[in-house]
């Protein structure tokens, strides 16, 4: 590695460090296996709990068809090739029954909208938390 100095008397002074295009290209892989990591972790927490939120609004009886729709609540986090590296994306998956009281049928029954409501609350969070760096996660 080379280090070339700074011209004396401008804002910066010191030293520029030069590296090759193989260490760029090592530290470029190495990035983007931790984002991709730290995604997919993010994406399962985030999750976890509209999936703990959405749970405790489903009545504890029976569900429509007779089963409980609270066991049938399921997290699904996929990694996939998106345009620019990896892509993670995530859904809360359940059976019809859940369906129906996120998105109101039809027939008239209203819409609940519990999982909705608690997702939009959990991007509050991340948006106040980390600022401005919350657009770089599409959040």
């Amino acid at each position: 590695m080379a280090e070339l100095p700074l011209p004396k008397g401008g804002f910066f002074g010191g030293s520029v460090r030069v590296i090759g295009k193989d260490v760029i290209e090592t530290k470029l892989a190495v990035a983007e296996a931790n984002i991709l990591a730290n995604n997919l972790a993010m994406m399962k927490e985030m999750l976890g709990y509209v999936k703990a939120e959405v749970a405790t609004e489903i009545p504890i009886g029976p569900g429509h068809f007779g089963y409980h729709t609270r066991e049938t609540l399921r997290v699904d986090v996929r990694v996939g090739s998106g345009q620019s590296g990896t892509k993670v994306t995530g859904v809360l998956k359940a059976a019809v029954p859940a369906y129906w009281r996120e998105k109101g049928t039809k027939r008239g029954e209203r819409a609940f909208l519990t999982a909705h409501h608690a997702l939009a609350g959990i991007k509050k969070f991340i948006r106040f938390w980390y600022g401005g760096l919350g657009k770089w996660w599409h959040v």
